[in-house]
């Protein structure tokens, strides 16, 4: 059975709202990826990759959990990118409170459980994931330039 793609006109303009936003935050360019990459973004600046940026929008504020929930596969295929590459990978998160982010780490022992979804969509809903606590994450206003 094939997956479904969660991907829809209005997570892809979420998703452009926050890059447009990153963009001039950090005075790159940010390309969305074709899917078989796993991660949303490649961070370009003056014509060279510097970052990757995996995004999430989340209808809550920051800190209402405890912990923001990622796929463990998406997860390891970030770091993995970022590792051949020498480069950072964000996980990126607009809450109703604000755009919040991590750099994604290996370095970092965050719980890996597996979870499944309250409102269940499909078999993918289930599966491991790695449990960031939200102090990990930082308001991306705050932080400048990333890159």
């Amino acid at each position: 059975m094939t997956r479904p793609i969660y991907e829809n006109e209005v997570t892809l303009k979420n998703e452009r709202t926050a890059a447009d936003y990153l963009e001039s935050l950090w005075g790159a360019t940010l390309r969305k990826l074709p899917i078989s990459y796993r991660i949303d973004f490649f961070v370009e600046k003056n014509g060279v990759g510097v970052g990757l940026v995996e995004f999430k929008r989340f209808n809550s504020k920051h800190n209402d959990f405890a912990c923001v929930i990622s796929s463990m596969s998406k997860w390891a295929k970030g770091i993995y990118w970022s590792k051949i590459f020498n480069i950072p990978y964000y996980l990126v998160i607009r809450f109703d409170d604000g755009i919040y982010g991590v750099r994604c780490s290996n370095e970092k022992n965050y719980n890996v459980k597996w979870f499944e979804r309250k409102n269940f969509r499909s078999e993918g809903d289930a599966e491991p994931c790695v449990f960031i606590p939200h102090g990990d994450f930082t308001n991306i206003a705050k932080m400048g330039d990333w890159i």
